[in-house]
C-alpha cells in the first residue's frame, strides 16, 4: 500500500521555524500535487538558529520538480546546504533509490506527531503509533509495572476505572518527564495495561476493553 501512495518518494528536511510554516506550505502547494507527510519537529542540539525547529518531509515528487521546489525554498528562507560560519546544514534530501524501507520512512516521519498530510488520518495514526511503540517499548513495560504497583487506586467498581487508569498514565509521563501522549496513544496505553495486568479477572478485562473499543459507551469516561 505504501508503495502505491509514494511512486517517486523523496525524503527531505528544512531548518525553518514553525512560525513560517504557512509561507513554506504556500510554496510547497505549488509543486506537490501528490501524497505527502510534513512533520513539524524540534531537534535537541541541532539547528540552533531555529532553536531546533525544522520540517521533516516525505513526499511523492519527481526529481525535476523537487529541484525547482528546493531552489525556491532555499531562496525564500536563505538556507545553506553545507555547514559554515557556525551554522549547520539547513536542508537535505534522500532520493527514492536511497530509501531502503518506505514503510519505515513513513513511520519515522510521523514520530513526533505534529503532522500535516493529505493521506488518510487512520493511516497516519497507525504510523505514529508504530513509531511510538518502537521507541518507547521499555517505557511501556515500565509503565505497566508502575500502574500494577498502584493497584489500590484501580479497585474495580465502575466505569470510572478507565478514567483513573488514564490519569495515572498521564501522571507517569509528567513524573518521569516523558513526552505526553496524544489521545490515540493514551488509549493504546490503556489497552496495553488492561491486557497485561494481573490485577483484574478476564471478565473484568473484557468489560473494560469493551468500554475502550466502543466509543459510544466510552465517551463519558
Amino acid at each position: 500500500m505504501t508503495e502505491q501512495l509514494f511512486i517517486n518518494p523523496i525524503m527531505c528536511f528544512y531548518a525553518i521555524k514553525h512560525e513560517f510554516y504557512l509561507k513554506f506550505k504556500e510554496i510547497f502547494n505549488k509543486y506537490c500535487q501528490k501524497c505527502f507527510i510534513i512533520s513539524k519537529e524540534i531537534a535537541k542540539g541541532k539547528h540552533k538558529e531555529t532553536n531546533g525547529e525544522h520540517l521533516q518531509i516525505i513526499m511523492d515528487m519527481d526529481e525535476k520538480t523537487y529541484k525547482n521546489f528546493n531552489e525556491q525554498v532555499k531562496k525564500e528562507f536563505q538556507l545553506q546546504g553545507q555547514a559554515r560560519n557556525g551554522i549547520g546544514r539547513q536542508y537535505g534530501k534522500i532520493s527514492k533509490n536511497e530509501i531502503k524501507d518506505l514503510e519505515q520512512a513513513c513511520i519515522y516521519t510521523c514520530k513526533d506527531g505534529d503532522i500535516d498530510s493529505n493521506i488518510d488520518s487512520e493511516q497516519i495514526k497507525e504510523w505514529y503509533e508504530q513509531s511510538y511503540q518502537k521507541t518507547k517499548i521499555l517505557e511501556i513495560k515500565n509503565l505497566i509495572e508502575y500502574l500494577d504497583s498502584n493497584k489500590r487506586e484501580f479497585e474495580y467498581d465502575s466505569m470510572s476505572v478507565i478514567r483513573n487508569i488514564k490519569r495515572r498514565i498521564l501522571k507517569y509521563h509528567l513524573e518521569f518527564k516523558y513526552r505526553l501522549p496524544t489521545k490515540n496513544v493514551l488509549e493504546t496505553l490503556v489497552r496495553c495495561f488492561i491486557q497485561d495486568t494481573e490485577i483484574y479477572t478476564e471478565y473484568q478485562k473484557l468489560e473494560m476493553l469493551e468500554l475502550v473499543y466502543f466509543s459510544e459507551l466510552y465517551k463519558n469516561t
